[in-house]
Order: C-alpha cells, then sequence, then structure tokens
C-alpha cells in the first residue's frame, strides 16, 4: 500500500472518512496520532457499545417473538401443555 503513493493514500482516506460522514452508525472514526493506550479504549469502548447494543436487540427481537407466540396460541385456542384454561 505504501508503494501506492501519497494521492492514492489521501483518496483511499477520504472515501473512508466520506463512508463514516454519511454511515455513522457503521463506521467509527479513531484518531491513530493519539497515544497507542488512548487509541485502543477508544476501539474497546465503541466495540462494548455494538456488543451491547447487539444484545439488546436480540433480547428485544426474542421477546417480542415470545409475546406474538403467546397471542397466537391464545387466539388460536391453545393453550401452553399443563396449562389450565
Amino acid at each position: 500500500m505504501e508503494s501506492a503513493g501519497d494521492e492514492f493514500q489521501q483518496r483511499t482516506r477520504q472515501a473512508f472518512l466520506d463512508l463514516a460522514g454519511h454511515e455513522p452508525g457503521r463506521f467509527r472514526v479513531i484518531d491513530a496520532a493519539w497515544p497507542i493506550e488512548a487509541v485502543w479504549e477508544h476501539i474497546k469502548a465503541d466495540v462494548d457499545a455494538v456488543l451491547a447494543d447487539a444484545v439488546a436487540d436480540e433480547r428485544a427481537a426474542a421477546q417480542a417473538a415470545a409475546a406474538q407466540a403467546a397471542v397466537t396460541k391464545e387466539s388460536d385456542g391453545n393453550t401452553p401443555a399443563g396449562g389450565a384454561r
């Protein structure tokens, strides 16, 4: 990549910055000029936040599916195994 030259590097960087600007939910921009510990902390915080959001979304989807299944069973006149009506 270094042999591609500065102009290529600048165009590539700008393309990624444009993507990040248009889709901030998909991309993170982290200043690598910071000390390595600070860069790592920012990366870790972003990854932790993305994973926490994914887990919350998965839980919400599972709860919604369970609620829909319960409504469907109830409207079909079915009850859970061993359940009383």
